[in-house]
């Protein structure tokens, strides 16, 4: 029997679990090599920013993951969506809708392309170097230096490749949404949010937008999925 309160935290990313009513997974190669105490210490030395992962974070390919239909309750995701190919993000949002509860709910997080624009306008008017080079840092497009050797060989063994594959609109996202089969679509504030423990959960408001869907009904021609019963441990 399917638990209908399961709550997910999506590419949750390094850090402490706090909202302990999700469960938190990611596909960074470098939780797998965070449980490896060994290879952990790798990763202190290389990525001295590096936060340690939580052991109850669960490695999983988002992009294959197979949840089974209406067995989910809430959906949140950080951050996630714009590292992964436009194409996989419309997809990964049909996925998700099939798995939500009819009234359940997904929020995303995204960095807010409108505003790197508009600040790009404004700076612009007096500093326009700065300008195109503040854009050109935000965009993440590619990296700004050629990456040294070492850098190059860490990259391919994590595959850390820290680069936006599309750039997040509120109204591309909305769009995206609705597509997938999600309504009641608005875009909310930092931390505000009926989903539990959001107080938790967030904690990126700098440059960052925050929409909110709902499962309302039912799918019945968004196509046939492949599900695979899931489990977390």
């Amino acid at each position: 029997m399917v638990d209908l309160r399961v709550r997910l935290n999506l590419g949750c990313g390094p850090g402490p679990v706090l909202a302990k009513s999700y469960v938190y997974i990611d596909a960074s190669r470098k939780l797998l090599i965070a449980k490896i105490p060994m290879l952990a210490k790798l990763i202190r030395r290389y990525s001295k920013s590096e936060m340690f992962w939580d052991k109850s974070v669960k490695y999983k390919n988002i992009l294959s993951l197979r949840l089974p239909p209406n067995s989910i309750e809430f959906i949140y995701s950080s951050h996630l969506l714009e590292h992964i190919y436009f194409s996989q993000s419309k997809h990964l949002l049909r996925n998700l809708f099939e798995a939500l509860n009819v009234g359940g709910r997904i929020r995303l997080a995204l960095p807010d392309y409108d505003a790197f624009i508009s600040n790009y306008i404004l700076t612009a008017k007096t500093n326009p170097v700065l300008a195109i080079q503040e854009l050109e840092d935000s965009l993440l497009s590619q990296p700004l230096e050629k990456p040294k050797v070492l850098k190059k060989l860490w990259n391919l063994i994590t595959g850390d490749l820290h680069v936006h594959r599309w750039h997040p609109t509120f109204a591309l996202v909305e769009s995206m949404l609705l597509e997938a089969g999600f309504r009641n679509i608005i875009k909310c504030k930092f931390r505000e949010s009926a989903l539990a423990e959001i107080h938790l959960l967030e904690n990126r408001e700098i440059m960052t937008f925050y929409i909110e869907g709902s499962k309302l009904i039912e799918p019945k021609s968004l196509g046939p999925f492949n599900h695979l019963q899931f489990r977390f441990s």
